[in-house]
């Protein structure tokens, strides 16, 4: 829960008008996929270390450690996401639709 908060917070720090206010609703609106696909990448490595390794070596600091790659694998998704609009966004912006007159 803690690394949603953060990345909301993280999110609605940009104000912007038009185009920007487009850009920061789509990544708020990612922020739930992203979250559950990071914290579905820590529980399935835990669940991997407890098979191979056993449940001792799960707990304790291998537990903290997947705690702090969640974060980090979120915040990186967030910035390939706002990468990935932004250029979204410039392919699909809208154009001039003015006649240029000599």
């Amino acid at each position: 829960m803690n690394t949603l908060s953060g990345i909301v917070a993280a999110s609605t720090i940009q104000p912007g008008a038009g185009a920007e206010k487009i850009r920061a609703i789509a990544l708020l609106l990612l922020i739930i996929p992203i979250t559950v696909f990071a914290n579905f990448l820590r529980v399935t490595s835990l669940v991997l270390i407890a098979y191979y390794g056993g449940v001792d070596r799960m707990e304790g600091p291998l537990h903290d450690l997947t705690g702090v790659a969640l974060f980090v694998v979120a915040v990186v998704l967030m910035f390939l996401a706002d990468g990935a609009i932004s250029l979204l966004m410039k392919l699909f912006g809208r154009r001039s639709t003015r006649l240029v007159t000599p």
